[in-house]
């Protein structure tokens, strides 16, 4: 969760670099902004799993406690 913020400003300040720089084309800057994009979203989905599997294991764990 905490590098959620971190890798969506990498992205941003990559897109800002890439425009100030004039290293890529207007072409290729769009590809690399999408490319960026889904990038990051790949750090979404894990975050998402995480919370997934902690609600899961919290749920285990407290089904256990009742056939105590």
């Amino acid at each position: 969760m905490i590098t959620l913020p971190v890798e969506f400003d990498a992205s941003k300040r990559a897109l800002i670099w890439l425009e100030s720089s004039g290293v890529a084309t207007l072409s290729e800057h769009n590809m690399a902004k999408e490319a960026l994009k889904w990038a990051a979203m790949t750090y979404v989905v894990a975050a998402i799993a995480y919370l997934v599997t902690l609600v899961q294991y919290t749920l285990i764990f407290l089904g256990n406690r009742d056939r105590d």
